[in-house]
């Protein structure tokens, strides 16, 4: 969000800090909100509020799949929690247009679906988890050309060249049960799952993009 006016008017931006020795993956900016998603080698998506463009602020709660005290506040051993459930880094993240859907995909090879609204509020609701690989979620990407936008359907490359396409559904006729803190809230309406639409196995490199503006995918 470094612009020329901004510049010219002496604006100085700073550096989102992260863990030392940590590795940033990949990272995405909310599209409503002035929130930064970062996603991190010490298994956790950290957050940032910039709606104060010279004083970044990291949000308290990052995201990771690892409950909350009842307080809300981080476990003291939860380093040792991700350790010990073999979490691992993350290493791609995506939002989708709306901006309250966050996807994450992790080395372990498993894609997790937020919320991502409450996430910019220190809590961790988690919707649903697919662990699909063995070796490693390379790529998610939201689907944003005109015809795909409002059906939320996404891409995701695995490292061994597994490429496949999933829609985020509502399960209807069930309540949600989705993980808050360290308990369960039901939402008798909003039950949303991943659900597979396409697989393919492809010899592909270590990137995927996908054009906001066609349909051209590049790896």
């Amino acid at each position: 969000h470094i612009n020329y006016e901004n510049i010219k008017n002496g604006i100085t931006y700073q550096k989102l800090v992260l863990p030392q020795g940590e590795t940033v993956f990949d990272l995405v900016c909310h599209p409503n909100e002035k929130y930064i998603f970062v996603a991190c080698s010490d298994s956790i998506v950290h957050i940032f509020d910039y709606s104060d463009i010279t004083k970044i602020k990291e949000v308290k709660n990052g995201i990771v799949d690892v409950p909350l005290t009842d307080d809300g506040k981080v476990m003291k051993n939860q380093a040792e929690v991700i350790k010990n459930n073999n979490l691992m880094s993350v290493i791609t993240i995506d939002i989708n247009t709306t901006g309250n859907f966050l996807l994450t995909g992790n080395e372990n090879g498993t894609i997790y679906l937020w919320d991502a609204f409450m996430a910019m509020k220190e809590k961790r609701v988690l919707f649903t988890k697919e662990h699909i690989s063995f070796s490693g979620i390379l790529s998610l990407k939201f689907l944003r050309t005109k015809q795909f936008q409002n059906l939320e359907r996404f891409i995701c490359l695995a490292k061994e060249g597994k490429f496949s396409i999933f829609s985020i559904m509502n399960k209807e006729n069930s309540i949600g049960k989705n993980y808050i803190f360290n308990q369960l809230y039901e939402n008798s309406t909003y039950n949303p799952i991943i659900y597979p639409l396409v697989k393919y196995n492809l010899i592909t490199s270590n990137f995927i993009n996908i054009s906001n503006f066609t349909n051209v995918i590049s790896f």
